[in-house]
Parts: structure tokens; sequence; C-alpha cells
């Protein structure tokens, strides 16, 4: 016996043939009483019973005047607000926390210029007033051949080229991470919410598309 006879329960037990009840079927489907589309490969095994709740979900899943997509708008525009405003707050300190970390990588480049203006007097004196060129010429090379030292130390190191704009920003990202831990700033909940304001920005930009993804998976 087909499926769908199956479903409207034993024909027999009523004493109407199977015949009959195709008939029927084909009757109540004409009132819109029940939907039973027999041609149909795919749904001649199935009965809607209530096309009028079917009506509404395709009503709902278009959304002809907008109620549910003003809804939707509105919810995440809430969600958005809530996320920007945690957001900044984050924001506020991350700059602030920042600002310290570049203030003392910079203050670290300092030192380094005074050194060199240093390390350069002191060879001048060396050179033209205590000692002599022949005595200071493989102190110079060997000042020289440690700087070319240090630099191929820092690549291995870092893994970026030896320059002072990338020496300023590797210590600075370093006392950076010391002050999140020291200041317990969460930097993987700001990652987050940097995510979580892009993305809902997207869904605002095109509501339409995301609520009607949302409306099919609720149907499925």
């Amino acid at each position: 016996m087909d499926g769908w006879l199956a479903g409207l329960g034993n024909a027999s037990r009523y004493n109407v043939e199977e015949a009959e009840a195709r008939e029927l079927l084909k009757s109540l489907h004409k009132s819109g009483r029940v939907l039973h589309y027999e041609n149909s490969p795919e749904l001649a095994a199935t009965v809607i019973v209530r096309p009028d709740a079917l009506a509404a979900s395709f009503v709902k899943l278009l959304d002809v005047q907008g109620e549910y997509t003003k809804g939707f708008v509105q919810a995440k525009q809430q969600e958005l607000d809530a996320l920007r405003q945690e957001l900044q707050e984050l924001e506020v300190t991350r700059q602030g926390l920042e600002t310290k970390a570049y203030q003392r990588a910079d203050n670290w480049i300092r030192l380094g210029l005074a050194y060199i203006v240093l390390q350069a007097g002191l060879v001048a004196r060396l050179t033209w007033w205590e000692l002599s060129w022949d005595i200071m010429e493989p102190v110079t090379y060997m000042l020289t051949f440690t700087t070319g030292i240090g630099a191929m130390a820092y690549f291995t190191h870092t893994g970026t080229e030896y320059t002072y704009e990338a020496l300023r920003r590797h210590l600075a990202e370093g006392r950076l991470k010391k002050l999140y831990r020291k200041h317990n700033f969460d930097i993987n909940r700001y990652q987050e919410l940097q995510r979580a304001v892009v993305q809902t920005e997207v869904e605002l930009a095109a509501p339409e598309v995301h609520l009607l993804k949302f409306q099919t998976l609720a149907l499925q």
C-alpha cells in the first residue's frame, strides 16, 4: 500500500476501497483541506494535512510586510551597540598600554643613540689624542664586526630584518605583552569583539540574506 495511503489509515477498516480513498484524497486536495501532489516523485508519498500552517511558514520566510526583517535589524543593532560599547572600553585601555609600551621602546632607542655617540667620542679621543690609528684600526674593525653579529642574532631571534623601526616595534610588542599580563587585559576577548563587530555589521548591511538563512534552518 502506498505510503500516503498508509498515512491516512487503513481504508479497509472503514469499508473504503483504495480507489475510493484515492478519489477522496483528490477531492480533499482540490478543496484545499489537504495537499497531495501525486504526480510529483518527491511528494507523492506525502500528504500535507495543514496547508494553512505551510502557507504561514512561507509568508514568514518571505517576510512580505518586512516585520521580521525590522525585528532582526533592531535586535542586531542593539547587539552591535553593546559590542561596540564593550570594545570601546577595552580599546581605551589597550591604547593606554600601547602608549606606555612605545614610550619604553623609545627610551631604549634613545639609550642606544647615546651609546653610539659615546662610543664614537671615545674612539675619536683614543684615535687622535690618547693612542693612534694604527692601534685603533683593529678595534674599530671589531666594533663593526660585533654590530654585524648583533644584527644577525636579531634576525635569528625575531625572523625580521634588523632596522630601527623593526627594533622599536619588537621592543614595544614585548613590553606590551608584559603590560597585558600586569593589568589583566584580555587580548583574546578584545580580538573576539573585533570579529563580532565586523560580522554584525555585515549582517546589518544585508539583513534579508541572513534572515533568510536563519528562517530556512528554522523550517527544516
